[in-house]
């Protein structure tokens, strides 16, 4: 089984989001790839609008939602909007590292004009919160 966690319809051919994750899919399925995690709609911007945000996570939601047991979605956010992009109760902090560093990612958290309650959910209390049952199975305490 593999799950690649970071695919985008950005980069690749098709007129919808459905088309494009149709052929990514496709090329999956011939290196024997399970499942596909999506980040990002259609478009590439390293500074996005709320409106590009909200375009490009629309997008992501109507791919998948056409092969709901190939591919998941994962939100697409620019710090410099969080308020136009999700309550924070659905937001997990991933630094990328090795393609960008620990410091520049965490100061895009610890840099937003949101709540502490909200950045201490961000960067590990709803990731807790999804790994608490696989942990507990586990014996690893949290």
């Amino acid at each position: 089984m593999i799950w690649d966690l970071h695919v985008h319809l950005s980069g690749v051919d098709g007129a919808t989001p459905q088309e494009r994750l149709a052929q990514m899919i496709a090329i999956a399925d011939r290196m024997g790839i399970d499942r596909l995690c999506v980040y990002l709609g259609m478009t590439f911007s390293t500074d996005p609008s709320p409106e590009t945000l909200r375009k490009d996570n629309d997008q992501v939601l109507q791919a998948i939602g056409q092969f709901p047991d190939r591919a998941f979605g994962f939100v697409y956010l620019n710090p410099r909007h969080v308020e136009a992009s999700l309550a924070a109760e659905r937001v997990i902090y991933g630094s990328d590292v090795g393609g960008r560093s620990f410091a520049s990612q965490l100061a895009k958290v610890f840099g937003a004009d949101i709540p502490e309650s909200a950045r201490k959910l961000i960067l590990g209390e709803n990731l807790k919160r999804l790994l608490l049952p696989i942990l507990k199975a586990k014996g690893i305490k949290v």
